[in-house]
């Protein structure tokens, strides 16, 4: 019998020592599903918005063509989650700067 029935699945990451990869990769998904839209809405190109969130244009194509499971800079990450706040509705906003003082603690930890 498993030693996790029962148990929430944060914990079940936890206790195998993957919760901040795990929250790391969502974090990401979420950042390149949120750029992508952002790009596609605005008519841009990843070095146009690059430019227009003030980030370098070459590790901001990193990111959007990342593939899942690579390792991405979690500080260059919480700082596109910053900038891309900037400008959103304020529900859009709060979610955006969670995501990057989340990633800033799991930086830390790591």
């Amino acid at each position: 019998m498993s030693r996790h029935i029962g148990s929430d699945f944060d914990r079940f990451l936890a206790e195998e020592n993957l919760l901040d990869l795990a929250e790391s990769l969502a974090a990401r998904r979420v950042l390149v599903f949120k750029l992508r839209q952002m790009m596609r809405e605005q008519g841009l190109d990843a070095m146009q918005l690059a430019e227009q969130l003030d980030l370098e244009g070459a590790a901001l194509q990193r990111v959007l063509g990342a593939g899942a499971e690579e390792k991405t800079d979690l500080l260059f990450l919480a700082k596109v989650a910053e900038r891309l706040s900037k400008g959103l509705e304020e529900k859009n906003q709060h979610l955006l700067q969670n995501l990057a003082d989340r990633l800033k603690e799991i930086y830390l930890r790591s």
